[in-house]
Parts: structure tokens; C-alpha cells; sequence
């Protein structure tokens, strides 16, 4: 079966750039704790080829859209397209959240210890959600899908600490306006990541209950 095989496939590129947009967010922060120009190179590279796979992959399930199927096969399509915008947009921030650290280099802007260690948690529980996501899209497992909303229950509770104590920070004058943006910019990245990875469990859901694809 023809579109079979190619929806298999193109299953297994959206994994990819699942994989390729994982690397990219912890590469970002490894060059965030340890600045290193060829690292911030390899993500664009590794960006370029997450923008290129969702080129090739929406041309090739579009087309094969236009085709006849089955009602099945068309709300495969249809899932894995949406899947594939979400994978594309965790890439996007990925990437964007290492264009910070370049900015925070190029300035020599100080992130106070406070403040880092407040950004860890937030990546960490973002690494986790990510990991969690393309494990849960690819062995499409209920519990995994069920993790993800919880992670992303922990994400919220943790950003509004982080806000807070932003502010008290400022108020005491343990960190100036530009690394609190800088602060609140990788926050804000976290939180974007993590909605799309909740829309990609969602999809994830509706296969695992209604065999979607």
C-alpha cells in the first residue's frame, strides 16, 4: 500500500526534526553554561535542516492528500501534518533561545546565581517535556501522554515563581533590566516549548484512542 508506506515515512523524518529540536534546546544551554561558537553553528545548521525536512515532508503529504484514500488514511495525513508545524515550532524556539545566549555573550551580560539556578529548573522540566514528547509521538504511549500534561502543570507553577522572584530581584537591585529580559525571554521560550509539545500529546491522544494514524 502506497500511502502506507508513505505515511511511514514521513512519520519517521517528523521524528527526526523531534530528535534535531531536543538536541538544538540542549545544546542552547549548553552554550549558555559554556560559550562555544562552533556549538551555536552546529544549531543553525541543525535548524536549517529541521526548516528543510518540513519543507519536503508538507510538499510530499500535501500531495498525497490530493490523491484518493481512505477516510483513515486522510486524517493520517492530516495529524501528521499537524504534528510536523509543532515539531517545526519547538525547533524555532530552540533556535531562538540560542540567539539569546549569543546576545547575552556578545554583551557580556552577568545572569546572577539566583537567577541561573531558576533557569535550570525551567530547562530541565522543558528537556524533560520535550524528551517525553517525541518518545510519547513515536511508541505512542498513553502514560507518556498523561506525563506531558503534568510537566506542563509543573512548567506553569514554576514560571509564575520565576516571574516573582524576578521581580523581587529587581526590587533589591541583585540584577539590572537587560539580564531580567534576557531571564524572562528564556522563561517565555520554556513555556512556548512546552505548549507545543501538550498540542503534539493531544494529537498523540486522539491516535491512541481513535487509531488517528
Amino acid at each position: 500500500n502506497i500511502p502506507d508506506i508513505a505515511i511511514a515515512n514521513s512519520t519517521t523524518i517528523i521524528e527526526e526534526m523531534g530528535v534535531l529540536a531536543e538536541k538544538n534546546f540542549r545544546k542552547s544551554m549548553n552554550i549558555l553554561k559554556q560559550w562555544d561558537k562552533k556549538r551555536l553553528d552546529k544549531i543553525k545548521e541543525r535548524e536549517e535542516a529541521i526548516d528543510k525536512m518540513e519543507e519536503k515532508v508538507t510538499k510530499f503529504l500535501v500531495m498525497l492528500a490530493s490523491l484518493e484514500l481512505s477516510d483513515q488514511e486522510s486524517i493520517n495525513i492530516t495529524s501528521l501534518l499537524k504534528v510536523e508545524d509543532e515539531f517545526e515550532k519547538i525547533g524555532d524556539y530552540a533556535y531562538e533561545f540560542s540567539q539569546i545566549v549569543d546576545n547575552i555573550h556578545e554583551k557580556e551580560i552577568k545572569i546572577s546565581e539566583e537567577a541561573f539556578k531558576e533557569l535550570e529548573v525551567m530547562y530541565n522540566i522543558t528537556e524533560d517535556t520535550i524528551l517525553t514528547t517525541t518518545k510519547a509521538f513515536k511508541e505512542k504511549d498513553l502514560n507518556l501522554v498523561v506525563q506531558i500534561e503534568a510537566l506542563k502543570e509543573i512548567a506553569e507553577m514554576k514560571k509564575e515563581k520565576c516571574k516573582m522572584s524576578h521581580i523581587k530581584r529587581l526590587k533589591q537591585g541583585k540584577c539590572n533590566v537587560e539580564s531580567g529580559m534576557m531571564f524572562l525571554d528564556i522563561i517565555s521560550i520554556c513555556e512556548k516549548i512546552i505548549h507545543h509539545c501538550s498540542n503534539i500529546a493531544i494529537v498523540t491522544l486522539n491516535y491512541i484512542t481513535n487509531e488517528d494514524f
